[in-house]
């Protein structure tokens, strides 16, 4: 019986070579068809390249409005809203449909847009199969296609820039790298540089007006200036004519110089109300890691060195450390308590220019009544001398207003 199985094995085994060799030719060329298929597609494939740049990100200063002089502070680098801001806006669509625009990508063909754009695999395959390239359409010339009606071409070709570019911060630094993909190496390493031109004019142009904004305050207190001593000026010149005075001296009248001193000494409270004021609302804006380098309140600037150490410390032994290790939490707590002590003074620097300021004010407004007061005492005396003599005075004042105001 065993070998009644052996010839059965043997049997079923000659039977299997003797269709193999029957199938012979269709094997051979299901395989050639394999290799062949293969051997396109492979052919086909295009290859993939990426171009990488580097970006240094750096917040906004503004110094129109400088308090460096009275507290020592300014705008630091380290903003981190400005820093994702820019991160956000190198993806955006309105920079790459800026960067499609410039590099005239809807007429470039390695960008492979449009008539132009290379037939996908796909596509390929169809038209192979369908014999398209042999029998030809009627009325259809070579290489014609179907007409294509896009509202704005640019829009869908930045949304394919977007699509090729990756963003990514360098940690623990204000490094951004760039990466864009394409089967191009030259096109990949073109759209890379011109996105970072675009975003630098684009971060220059918001500087330039985020300065403009910051100087609007002062520009329009200046135009103010300026046309209301251009009325003084022919004010006081007309009553000079009219009264035929040609020479008044301050001396001559205890009046007028009880109105000079008021004068002057509105004029500069005026100036140092705006002054504080401006220190004022930039310093509110500020936190711990907007102080500069070096600040005039002693206490703050050892509060400061002493963290940025503590700070230090705690990002080089976190690169060693886990976050759960015993001296890491204890250097984290102090590291947290040295923050709150540097705001705690920072919050009573901004106290103090606040009260500063509300001094100002109120300086200002009690000069200006008793000014206003003294006015009155000047038109009851009906000096027609005395009078000029105080419109030359206002003159005189708001020219000095109106160039310290220019100066800054």
């Amino acid at each position: 019986m065993e070998q009644g199985r052996y010839e059965k094995d043997e049997v079923d085994l000659l039977e299997y070579w003797r269709i193999i060799v029957k199938r012979k030719w269709v094997l051979i060329a299901f395989t050639g068809a394999l290799v062949l298929f293969t051997g396109i597609f492979s052919f086909l494939a295009t290859p993939k390249y990426e171009s990488t740049a580097t970006l240094l990100i750096e917040g906004e200063r503004s110094k129109i409005l400088s308090i460096e002089d009275e507290f020592g502070y300014s705008r630091s680098y380290e903003d981190l809203r400005s820093f994702n801001t820019s991160l956000k806006l190198l993806k955006s669509k309105s920079l790459a449909e800026r960067v499609a625009r410039k590099m005239n990508l809807l007429n470039r063909p390695e960008f492979g847009w449009g008539q132009t754009q290379k037939k996908s695999l796909l596509t390929a395959a169809k038209e192979a199969i369908s014999l398209k390239w042999i029998f030809p359409r009627k009325g259809a010339k070579t290489g014609e296609s179907e007409p294509m009606i896009r509202s704005d071409p640019y829009s869908e070709i930045a949304d394919t820039v977007r699509d090729a570019i990756d963003v990514s911060a360098v940690r623990t630094t204000k490094l951004v790298e760039i990466s864009y993909t394409s089967s191009s190496p030259v096109l990949a390493a073109n759209i890379v540089n011109t996105l970072a031109e675009e975003f630098i004019d684009f971060s220059i142009g918001k500087r330039y007006e985020t300065t403009q904004q910051a100087s609007d305050f002062l520009s329009e207190q200046v135009a103010n200036l300026r046309e209301d001593l251009s009325l003084k000026e022919n004010e006081i010149q007309r009553y000079g004519q009219e009264k035929e005075i040609f020479f008044l001296t301050e001396t001559e009248s205890t009046v007028v110089n009880k109105f000079a001193d008021l004068n002057g000494a509105h004029t500069q409270a005026q100036i140092g109300r705006i002054r504080r004021e401006a220190e004022y609302r930039e310093l509110k804006s500020l936190d711990v890691n907007s102080l500069p380098q070096f600040v005039n309140n002693l206490l703050i600037q050892t509060l400061k060195t002493e963290y940025t150490r503590m700070k230090n410390e705690h990002e080089e032994k976190s690169e060693i450390f886990k976050s759960g290790y015993p001296e890491m939490v204890k250097l984290k707590a102090k590291l947290d308590s040295m923050r709150v002590e540097l705001k705690s003074e920072i919050e009573k620097a901004v106290d103090h220019a606040g009260s500063e300021y509300r001094s100002s004010l109120k300086e200002e407004s009690s000069l200006k009544m008793l000014l206003e007061e003294q006015r009155a005492d000047v038109v009851r005396m009906n000096s027609n001398a005395i009078l000029y003599n105080s419109l030359k005075i206002e003159v005189e004042n708001k020219r000095k207003l109106l160039n310290s105001l220019v100066e800054r």
